[in-house]
């Protein structure tokens, strides 16, 4: 778990393994304490959820054949657009 969370938030260790969270929302240090303080443990919390490995899927048939239908329909779109200049 300590490899984890220094994995995950080093970018704001400092060079001593220190966790710096500040907060200056509220107007007394009491109450930015319990915000940092809640801050820490949400930021912790999310270090260790440990996100499932993506499953690599492949395009159905029926997308792909849908894909080049597509392509297929624009190519003759474009090829009626253009000027024939072999009859003139």
């Amino acid at each position: 778990q300590k490899e984890r969370l220094f994995l995950k938030l080093k970018k704001q260790l400092t060079k001593d393994g220190m966790l710096l969270v500040k907060s200056q929302v509220e107007r007394t240090q009491a109450a930015n304490k319990e915000l940092v303080v809640k801050k820490m443990q949400v930021l912790i919390e999310k270090a260790l959820i440990v996100q499932k490995p993506r499953k690599a899927t492949k395009v159905s048939k029926a997308a792909r054949q849908r894909r080049l239908d597509q392509k297929n329909r624009v190519g003759q779109l474009k090829q009626g657009r253009q000027k024939n200049y072999r009859d003139e």
